[in-house]
């Protein structure tokens, strides 16, 4: 547990250090982020293969995959998509040990985030706080193909705001591949260019909570995972319900969505807008998340844009001192956060909700 509060430690120590240094700005920008989450990349890589929930049953198919002629692989389709069989088939080809899969989804679920935070975000160092203590970094370590879908996700933002379709397409139906709870984010294609307002935020939520609820009152859910390749969680994951965690997250997200609104609103730029679509389009998928924990996985897709979203916010706040005031009270929130909901270990299970305490790496028994 310990080694994610030392990780945060130093990835801000690095910042003061790196920052402090004579380098010029650009530079010091480029030589953070790289270290940063070659730290990042090198823990995922290393760990062993009982951190994370779903290697359960990702580390037997890997193996499975892997020794797959390419034949077999491409004609006969698995439940976890054609990209996802060949990237473990390259893997497989290069080192037939499980450390060379954990090294490559490393790489596929970490890489487009630096270069989303290098690209978007004016705080680096805060960005990559947030990704921690959000729980998207140790999510990597637990749902390896969702995680890898988002991925993608943050680096088709560009392709957004440029207006650029035929690529975002291509990358679109790429990640739809790889993970089909994927779908919603089309939307953003078309909504990026819509303005928002508060009654449309709130109203929009609102809705979606009252239709939870009418769901949630009745078996829907138990039919659709009838229905539905449950895969990798199996029917009773999809159909779980976890009311509490549930509604506090979408409170939180709820919350987070209207100040992001109400601080932006003279400042609203294309890539503002964007982000809080996201950010709305995730609070209603949240809505439904009481009914089946799962869709948590997919409003993740949406509310990974808080990572650049909450730097662009705390310097749109004129007053120095009420934005420094922003800095600290934004530090403290999230480090609470990572402690009492991504940190906390289950009693019985002996971890946390995705696996990934007590961390031990592959030389550990």
């Amino acid at each position: 547990m310990y080694l994610y509060y030392i990780v945060l430690a130093l990835i801000l120590f690095l910042y003061l250090g790196i920052y402090s240094s004579n380098l010029a700005n650009k530079s010091k920008r480029s030589i953070y982020i790289t270290l940063s989450f070659s730290l990042l990349i090198l823990i995922s890589s290393i760990r062993a293969n009982t951190i994370g929930g779903d290697l359960s049953h990702y580390i037997p198919n890997y193996t499975i995959l892997g020794k797959q002629n390419w034949e077999e692989l491409l004609l006969n389709r698995s439940k976890y998509g054609y990209i996802y069989g060949i990237l473990c088939k390259v893997a497989y080809a290069i080192n037939t040990n499980e450390q060379s899969y954990l090294f490559f989804t490393s790489l596929f679920n970490l890489l487009p985030i630096a270069y989303f935070i290098k690209k978007h975000s004016p705080r680096p160092w805060l960005s990559i706080y947030i990704y921690i203590t959000m729980a998207f970094y140790t999510n990597t370590f637990n749902s390896v193909r969702s995680s890898m879908a988002l991925a993608l996700g943050v680096f088709m933002i560009h392709y957004i705001l440029e207006r650029k379709f035929w690529k975002f397409l291509i990358y679109y139906l790429i990640a739809l591949e790889i993970h089909q709870t994927f779908f919603p984010f089309i939307l953003l294609y078309p909504l990026c260019t819509k303005k928002l307002s508060l009654s449309y935020i709130i109203g929009s939520i609102s809705l979606c909570i009252f239709l939870a609820q009418l769901m949630l009152r009745s078996n829907i859910f138990t039919l659709m995972a009838l229905f539905y390749d449950a895969g990798a969680y199996g029917k009773t994951a999809i159909n779980e319900t976890y009311e509490g965690a549930g509604y506090s997250l979408l409170i939180l997200l709820t919350a987070m969505t209207i100040a992001f609104y109400q601080i932006n609103k003279n400042k609203t730029t294309i890539e503002i807008q964007l982000y809080l679509h996201a950010m709305t389009i995730s609070c209603c998928i949240q809505a439904f998340a009481i009914c089946s924990g799962v869709l948590t996985r997919i409003s993740m897709f949406f509310y990974i844009v808080i990572i650049i979203l909450f730097p662009i916010t705390l310097l749109n706040i004129k007053d120095l001192k009420l934005r420094r005031w922003g800095y600290a009270i934004t530090l403290t929130l999230f480090f609470a956060y990572f402690k009492m909901f991504v940190m906390t270990i289950n009693p019985i299970t002996k971890t946390n909700s995705q696996a990934t305490i007590p961390y031990k790496t592959f030389l550990e028994k």
